[in-house]
């Protein structure tokens, strides 16, 4: 006769454990595995807890019939005011404290009851299309249904619009009781310039109130919030904020001519930044005397301040040699090297030595070169960019300190902006660059680490070095951190891996974490995750099937 055995489980810690697992008694997380655990949650303790259910707030404006589902974005302003922005076709919502933003609420006049229903109110500036949320309603109390009705325009006029359910069917008051008094206020909506098809490559990356956005097909975005209901999308412009000076003239202090080239940029101090020079000026007559500090022969350099962007602190004035080869009209050929500064609209060359190690600033046009980025990040007080359709593989950083800069010195210093590509055996887009104590650039076919000469060495332009890790590529969701690990979902969308650093191999390296779990994705793929880190530190998972496994 069989005889039941006790068998001593001291947790849950293992999780649900996959069916091909069920039979490895030899597997330490045997012990404290579960064959099945839906809505629970394992606690960090090992025990378990009834998974907690979430809360619907509204459908959302993306059609039900689109085969493209909207994207959520989370938008961190501060530990106080957190957002997810609802990305559709061509549009963005704002949720908030557990709702959407609203704008400004306006008292609804009366309320015309029928087969279809007129909602009366002067002036109101309301569009066919718009959702309008109802609230504090007496009388007609349909409208205050929980967690709050949503009718959507038709029909608008000047003075009164007809609403309609959010699947366009008419909406019958007939049978309401009279309005008494009631406020409406429409959801806030701003106009995206991203179609539907193309939502599941935004990457973004956010500084304080502004979000970088990329996406391969559209020129780069920012995203600036300066209220709950005031955001902008404004294109990416690579143009230096302290621009050249303008009216560079020069002045003979004393009798003579002199044949030499002059040029003048403009500095802001606080961030170091420096404009492109002016146009190059000639004093275009054959010499005849030499400039001479001891007797103050020399020529002033005047000039204007620029009459846009930051105020400049400096001036950077550059000349090129005492007698130089003039080379067709203009004589814009020489080299310009660098002979002082100036706090002033006016500079003295009295036979100052050029300085030729440090020379003006180049123009370079990033976005002609290479096209439209496909992620972003921030590093080391640069803004790093990656992966154009015509170069997958290229690193692109702008100036210390000055994010939209990337024009460089034309003898390399070591804050100047950079590019870089990662030389590997086959081609394989930049999908994601995470910003962790070193830089990793994640891959279609595996990790990159991105740093100076050695692994803890700032990157500069003279110094950069990229550096493959392991060989496990990433898709295009998202990865997370979390403390001082990385999550990624692996290229083909069905497994999880961790990324960290290994000091005993010197390199960042990972394990997948749905190995023991891998029916929960088997036959899917994972669209999107999210991590909460209170109070569970649960990782959020959306399937292609639409479940959500945590």
């Amino acid at each position: 006769m069989s005889q039941l055995v006790a068998v001593s489980q001291p947790s849950f810690a293992g999780g649900e454990l996959a069916p091909t697992i069920r039979a490895r008694v030899d597997l330490a997380k045997y012990r404290v595995g579960l064959a099945l655990c839906r809505n629970f949650l394992v606690m960090p303790g090992g025990g378990t807890a009834s998974r907690p259910g979430t809360k619907a707030l509204l459908r959302s404006k993306q059609s039900a019939i689109s085969a493209i589902k909207p994207r959520l974005i989370p938008f961190s302003y501060s530990t106080t005011q957190n957002y997810a922005l609802e990305f559709g076709h061509l549009y963005m919502r704002v949720i908030y404290n557990g709702g959407y933003a609203l704008e400004t609420g306006q008292s609804i006049t009366s309320i015309t009851p029928g087969a279809s229903t007129t909602i009366n109110k002067n002036a109101h500036g309301y569009s066919n299309g718009d959702w309008i949320y109802f609230y504090s309603v007496t009388g007609s109390v349909e409208l205050n249904s929980s967690p709050g009705f949503v009718g959507v325009v038709s029909a608008s006029g000047a003075n009164s619009f007809t609403i309609v359910d959010i699947d366009g069917n008419a909406i019958d008051s007939s049978a309401w009781a009279a309005f008494i008094a009631g406020t409406m206020a429409r959801i806030f909506t701003v106009v995206s310039p991203y179609d539907e098809d193309d939502l599941p490559l935004i990457k973004f990356a956010q500084n304080a109130d502004t979000m970088t956005i990329t996406h391969p097909s559209y020129s780069g975005r920012y995203l600036t919030r300066t209220a709950h209901t005031a955001w902008t999308f404004t294109t990416v412009s690579f143009v230096p904020l302290v621009q050249p000076p303008t009216g560079v003239t020069l002045t003979r202090t004393t009798a003579g001519s002199f044949l030499k080239q002059y040029a003048v940029s403009a500095v802001a101090e606080l961030t170091g930044e420096e404009s492109v020079p002016s146009s190059i000026v000639d004093t275009t007559a054959a010499p005849t005397a030499s400039l001479n500090q001891d007797t103050g022969v020399g020529i002033r350099i005047t000039w204007t301040a620029p009459a846009s962007g930051p105020t400049p602190d400096l001036y950077n004035v550059y000349a090129s040699r005492q007698w130089h080869n003039v080379l067709g009209a203009g004589g814009n050929g020489d080299v310009l090297g660098y002979i002082g500064s100036s706090e002033t609209l006016a500079f003295t060359d009295v036979n100052i030595e050029p300085d030729f190690s440090l020379r003006p600033i180049a123009t370079a046009d990033i976005t002609s070169t290479y096209g439209n980025f496909g992620c972003n990040t921030y590093f080391q007080g640069r803004q790093f960019f990656a992966a154009t359709t015509n170069y997958p593989q290229v690193l692109a950083a702008s100036a210390v300190a000055n994010f939209k800069n990337f024009n460089e010195h034309q003898i390399t210093r070591a804050e100047d902006p950079f590019v870089v590509q990662l030389l590997a055996n086959q081609v394989n887009a930049i999908k994601h660059l995470v910003s962790l104590n070193s830089l990793i650039a994640l891959t279609g076919n595996g990790a990159w680490l991105i740093s100076g000469d050695g692994q803890d060495d700032a990157i500069t332009a003279l110094t950069v070095r990229a550096r493959p890790q392991q060989y496990n590529g990433c898709s295009d969701v998202p990865p997370l951190n979390v403390s001082s690990d990385v999550l990624y979902v692996q290229a083909l969308g069905a497994k999880i891996r961790t990324l960290a650093y290994d000091f005993q191999t010197n390199i960042f390296t990972g394990t997948d974490i749905t190995v023991l779990a891998s029916h929960m994705f088997y036959g899917r793929t994972i669209l999107e995750t999210a991590y909460a880190e209170e109070p569970f530190s649960l990782v959020y998972t959306v399937r292609s099937d639409g479940v959500m496994p945590v």
